[in-house]
């Protein structure tokens, strides 16, 4: 990601280094410097919680880039913006002066933010997080997709730190909504950022009296929906409130919301959640929050319980994958970044809106592409060959009563699945026929794939592999009717051993061609998309 202007921003003085073992106290340290701020105290206590931290860089540096640009669109509101604020950075190594900052490396720095103080007049000012980013910690059940790669300077050199930005409302130019779209949209667009006037503006042109717009009440619905446009970002959203309101009954067990969310998180881009504070029925106020990843419970009873003991007699004929999900992991301005929230936390009566995140280009979007892979598996069982007992366990656990099948889909660019599927190697180490890569490097696919991977509930927990995948054109939308699956997007089915393809010969029937396939057992799912 390019170094913005306000990252690249060089202290003014001396950069203040401090020990962060034992006396350090962050409650004090917190507490004196910015009296107490609870997302500030969240960023410290990510840093020791990492474990690692030894050394604590604090910087005064200028309002530059977007800090800059932030100030002034206070100032044209009558507000007072931060003109010096202080950079906090964390760090493995451990230093005795700021000039050991310049023998660091980038895998040393372990997360920074930058601290504003913004208010409506001079002596009434508070601070807030313009934006943090923190590493990922080393825990294998976290699973986060598409971390972007942030460039910071830290004293005199420039460092680049992987995570996911977090950002925090103030309350006069900023809500809740505007900090959750830039936390997300920094690792989407290609200029690397967004600022605080743009969303504003956008806003600001999408309702019907533009004079009357107050940054500070939030986003609507249909604003959100503006500002993901004008950035080109594809998105499925649900507005529970408008549904219900248009007579839509049952809409919240029909779609529910956490659905939405895995989708988008599983696929990289991220989403939203809009929900009510207090009593649903009595709401004081709403809040929206962004969520990035989410946790891989290997362990997890609920997916075996489900399809054995709950689901007897109304099978829905798979198991999806975010049954191994325990929480999603995603940020909240008012107390922090990376939190973990449990899948079924927020009760579903609360939700007002939920939108998953997916990249330019992409229609075939939302929840339910693990029935349209339902329709393929149906098409070819008849056609898939005996005598390989991977094919054979598969027929077994589509047939039974029980659904035995699990359904993962991943939104991916066509040349990384190809990718991909050349580097993988199936239980036994072999790889695919070059062949065959050569047959496929031949078309024209589009850029991005909805891919449903398919595999077992054991196979798929423990060793995070999968026997196949359904792939779709993911620049296709499902039509409204039709009357044969050559009408779908569907592309093709790998399985061990052979691919089924839509032939075309006869578009009122369903017709496939096949191709050979050198894997014969199972390979890794994607994880690098």
């Amino acid at each position: 990601m390019p170094l913005m202007p306000h990252r690249a921003s060089p202290s003014l003085g001396v950069p203040e280094v401090y020990p962060f073992d034992a006396p350090f106290s962050a409650f004090d340290f917190v507490e004196e410097t910015f009296g107490g701020c609870p997302s500030i105290r969240r960023a410290f206590s990510l840093a020791r919680a990492s474990g690692k931290c030894r050394s604590v860089v604090v910087e005064k540096i200028a309002a530059t880039g977007l800090i800059q640009d932030e100030n002034e669109e206070l100032a044209s509101m009558g507000f007072v913006g931060g003109d010096d604020c202080l950079r906090v950075s964390f760090w493995k190594d451990r230093f005795s002066s700021h000039k050991d900052i310049n023998a660091a490396k980038s895998s040393a720095l372990i997360g920074y933010f930058i601290a504003k103080c913004d208010g409506k007049v001079l002596n009434c000012r508070s601070w807030h997080v313009f934006e943090s980013v923190f590493r990922k910690y080393n825990h294998p059940h976290n699973c986060v997709s598409r971390a972007a790669s942030y460039s910071v300077r830290i004293a005199d050199k420039v460092f680049n730190l992987p995570g996911v930005l977090y950002c925090q409302q103030n309350g006069l130019n900023k809500a809740c909504a505007h900090v959750a779209l830039r936390a997300l949209l920094s690792r989407i667009v290609p200029e690397g950022d967004v600022s605080y006037s743009k969303i504003n503006e956008i806003a600001r042109n999408a309702v019907e009296d533009p004079s009357g717009y107050n940054p500070s009440d939030g986003l609507s619905t249909r604003q959100i929906e503006s500002v993901l446009g004008a950035f080109n970002v594809s998105y499925c959203d649900m507005d529970y409130e408008a549904a219900e309101s248009d007579g839509v009954r049952d809409i919240r067990k029909i779609h529910p919301y956490q659905n939405d969310l895995y989708a988008g998180v599983e696929s990289g881009m991220g989403a939203l959640l809009g929900f009510r504070l207090g009593d649903p029925a009595n709401p004081v106020s709403k809040h929206i929050i962004p969520f990035y990843g989410h946790t891989f419970n290997k362990d997890t009873w609920v997916t075996d319980a489900e399809k054995s003991y709950f689901k007897i007699g109304n099978s829905i004929g798979y198991i999806p994958s975010d049954n191994w999900t325990s929480s999603f992991i995603g940020h909240d301005d008012n107390f922090g970044s990376n939190f973990c929230v449990p899948r079924l936390y927020v009760k579903p009566e609360q939700v007002d809106y939920v939108a998953a995140l997916y990249p330019s280009g992409v229609r075939l979007t939302g929840s339910a592409l693990g029935g349209l892979a339902l329709l393929i598996l149906s098409e070819i069982y008849a056609h898939i060959p005996v005598g390989n007992k991977w094919l054979s366990r598969l027929k077994a656990a589509f047939s039974g009563e029980v659904p035995q099948v699990v359904f993962r889909t991943v939104c991916v660019e066509s040349a990384k699945y190809f990718s991909s599927l050349a580097k993988d190697s199936d239980w036994n180490g072999r790889h695919e026929d070059p062949r065959i890569l050569e047959v496929f490097g031949a078309v024209p696919f589009p850029k991005f794939f909805q891919v449903v991977e398919v595999s077992f509930p054991q196979l798929f927990a423990a060793n995070e592999r999968k026997i196949g995948d359904i792939v779709f054109d993911a620049g296709r939308m499902m039509p409204d009717r039709y009357s044969t699956i050559n009408e779908l997007p569907f592309i093709f089915a790998r399985l061990p051993q052979i691919y089924f393809l839509m032939s075309g010969k006869d578009r009122d029937i369903n017709c496939f061609s096949t191709m050979p396939s050198s894997i014969l057992s199972h390979v890794p799912v994607l994880t690098d998309y």
